[in-house]
This record gives C-alpha cells, structure tokens and sequence, in this order.
C-alpha cells in the first residue's frame, strides 16, 4: 500500500491518485471514499475518522491495556508533562514556577494548555491518527480514557507525549516571538519537523511499544523506530 498522506483544506482528485489517507479541513466532496480524518474547525478542531474500518480488531486490546495499566500510563503522562512544563518555564522566566510535583495542580495545568491550543494538539494527534492507525483502522467509538484531562476522544490520550511536547513547545515560541502561528498548514509543518527532531522518538515510543505489545507487526505501521 502506498502510504501518503495529504493535509489541506481542499481536495483535487485527480492529484491525488496515490494518496492513502487524507487530513481535511473544512468541508468533504461527498465522493471520496479514502480514510479521511476530518477537523472540524467549527467543533473547535474535533477530528472525525472516516472509512478508518478497523481491519485488524486492535481496539479491545488496546483499550484493555489502557484499563489495565491505568497508573503506569498516568505516571508516564505526569513525567512527559513535567520535561515539557519545565522547558517551558525556563525558556519564559529561567527558572521553574509551578510545583509539578503536586499531581492536581499538574493536570490542571495539563489540561488547561491543552484546551487553549487545542488546534495544534488536535493537527499533531491528526497526522499521528495517520501514521499509526491508517493500515490498522479505528473503532467507531474512542471513548476518552483520561477524563481529568481535557480532549475530545482515546486517541488524544493516545498519543499524550509527542502531541502535548509539541504543543507546550510551538506556543512557548509562539509567546517568545510574538508571532504565533495561525494557519492550519503552518502548524501540521511544524509539526512534521518537530517528528524529525532525535528526541521525538522516545516520545513516539509510548505509543508505538504499547501497539506492538499487544501483537501489531511494525509493518502495519507507518512509522519507524
């Protein structure tokens, strides 16, 4: 299978022949019948999956090893949240200001990070959806796991670590320069180059190990680690 992507907020068809999955916002040409995630940017950049046809019968397991693994996964969430807060706060004031040790006062700035740049989260958690799930397929239904922190649907939970890094990284540059970016096709660029950075995949590794430990070849992925 040919695995391109393309990101944008029109579709020409006849451009687009090898292309496997489509990232769209705005509105969908009712003919295209490719995976399609779409972002909805009037449902404040809710992400909708279609013909993601869940091929390979992941989800329960997936969703098992979440429920099982509960704790572990939040201790994971809490230190990633905590490396990028830290950068953060550095990079603003040279110094830490927050005890990110206190686990409520964490997640209540976890969650309020999120919900304010909500659009570049959601744009890094649509190319991941594409570069993990799309030979995989989803399930209809991705019922949140971490309810204490705000997102829209599993696969914001999923992909925590490279999605919430690169978040609290772009908007603290965004703050430095003054000069955030506002353009949809900006963010998913920038998000591209932060996957290319060394450090991204060990970020990456959360979600990759936690599919291949539950029996997904790596070549049903479209990513390398």
């Amino acid at each position: 299978m040919n695995s391109k992507i393309y990101i944008g907020r029109t579709i020409d068809l006849a451009k687009l022949k090898d292309v496997t999955t489509l990232i769209i916002f705005g509105n969908l040409s009712p003919e295209v019948n490719r995976k399609i995630i779409l972002i909805d940017k009037e449902e404040g950049y809710r992400r909708k999956y279609l013909n993601f046809v869940d091929k390979e019968k992941v989800s329960y397991a997936l969703f098992s090893e979440y429920f099982s693994n509960f704790s572990k996964i939040k201790e994971e969430i809490k230190e990633v949240a905590q490396f990028a807060l830290r950068y953060r706060d550095f990079k603003l004031y040279n110094q830490v200001l927050t005890d990110y040790k206190n686990s409520k006062i964490l997640f209540k700035e976890i969650s309020t990070i999120i919900e304010a740049y909500y659009k570049y989260y959601s744009i890094a958690c649509s190319i991941l959806t594409a570069l993990f799930f799309s030979n995989l397929g989803l399930p209809e239904k991705l019922p949140k796991v971490f309810d204490h922190i705000y997102g829209k649907d599993f696969l914001d939970d999923f992909f925590f670590a490279p999605a919430f890094t690169f978040t609290v990284f772009e908007t603290t540059v965004d703050l430095l320069t003054k000069d955030p970016l506002d353009d949809e096709i900006s963010i998913a660029k920038s998000f591209i180059s932060f996957l290319l950075w060394r450090y991204a995949k060990n970020l990456l590794k959360f979600s990759y190990n936690r599919l291949i430990k539950i029996g997904v070849k790596p070549e049903k992925l479209w990513i390398t680690l």
